[in-house]
């Protein structure tokens, strides 16, 4: 009788779970649009003052929020850019990514950016070429899916 139950609830569970990474989808699908998206990514080191500035990098099919018109996940952007410069041996960084759908607009944000840190008085500039450092594309798709899958095997293990 215990072993029926515990099987009722391992399925309801199941189920429950795998309407909702459908419900999630649907809405992801719903509230998101793709796009080219124009990444670049500049981090600071204020114990060593040092920063680092990324080439523009061109990624396609971005998920965009409809709403906000942002782009869906960018912290996980910023980081791969944190990881990347740790990686390197530079830890302590503060990290931000910026974007944008039209080219001429963030080449403007990056050049501004760069004069910025040029003009910064005690500030190194680290340019990362883009050959040592490119955005890879996020699938949002695959987050929403493995936060299902990370649901359903705690609820399994919980029981």
């Amino acid at each position: 009788m215990h072993k029926d139950r515990m099987i009722h609830k391992t399925i309801t569970a199941f189920l429950f779970c795998l309407m909702a990474g459908i419900q999630i989808a649907q809405a992801d699908q719903e509230a998101t649009k793709s796009k080219k998206i124009y990444f670049f990514g500049i981090a600071k080191n204020y114990t060593d003052s040092t920063a680092c500035l990324t080439d523009i990098c061109p990624i396609d099919n971005v998920a965009i929020d409809k709403q906000t018109n942002g782009v869906v996940n960018l912290e996980l952007y910023t980081e791969q850019y944190s990881n990347f410069l740790k990686q390197k041996g530079k830890d302590g960084y503060i990290c931000a990514t910026f974007f944008s759908d039209k080219y001429k607009e963030i080449e403007k944000q990056f050049l501004k950016q760069r004069k910025k840190l040029e003009r910064s008085k005690g500030m190194k500039l680290d340019v990362i070429a883009g050959s040592d450092f490119k955005f890879q594309f996020v699938d949002s798709k695959l987050i929403y899916r493995n936060s299902v899958d990370q649901e359903s095997q705690a609820d399994e293990n919980a029981e």
